[in-house]
């Protein structure tokens, strides 16, 4: 998928009505990888997006995705270069 596809289906699970649990869908599903590219494209469209509806919606998964985004740092860890060779 194309990064402007991948930005507006979320974008799309975000607009009010929509039925979906879009936290529950873009952040606790192993199947989507965020993209560091995605992230300015979202800001782009949340700042340029085409009616205020897109805005507000993008503006939701701007959010969604900085949450995702510090969740991931927290779970970067070195490990150790012996750890599955315990003694």
């Amino acid at each position: 998928m194309a990064d402007l596809d991948q930005a507006l289906v979320p974008i799309t699970a975000c607009v009010d009505g929509s039925g979906i649990n879009a936290p529950g869908t873009l952040m606790k599903n192993d199947n989507v990888k965020a993209q560091v590219a995605r992230k300015p494209l979202l800001e782009w469209l949340q700042m340029k997006g085409p009616d205020q509806t897109t805005r507000d919606a993008t503006t939701r998964v701007v959010l969604i995705f900085t949450t995702w985004q510090a969740g991931q740092a927290a779970k970067l860890q070195q490990g150790s270069l012996f750890e599955e060779y315990e003694l």
